[in-house]
């Protein structure tokens, strides 16, 4: 889909917790993912928080910073 992250290597995201359980695939500081995404208006992420948060959408389910 348009402005997904297509990626080899994750570590650029920046989950929490991707190969440990539990599993925790909310984006922590640091990660691409995060005031980037593009052409969405979706108001809230998956845990119910308000979007955006900082400069643009987080990619993704959860808008983190």
């Amino acid at each position: 889909l348009p402005g997904s992250i297509i990626t080899d290597n994750i570590a650029t995201l920046h989950f929490k917790s991707p190969d440990v359980q539990p599993y925790d695939y909310h984006v922590d500081l640091g990660s691409s993912a995060i005031d980037t995404a593009t052409g969405s208006s979706i108001d809230h992420d998956f845990d119910g928080d308000p979007r955006p948060k900082g400069n643009g959408r987080d990619v993704g389910a959860d808008e983190t910073f």
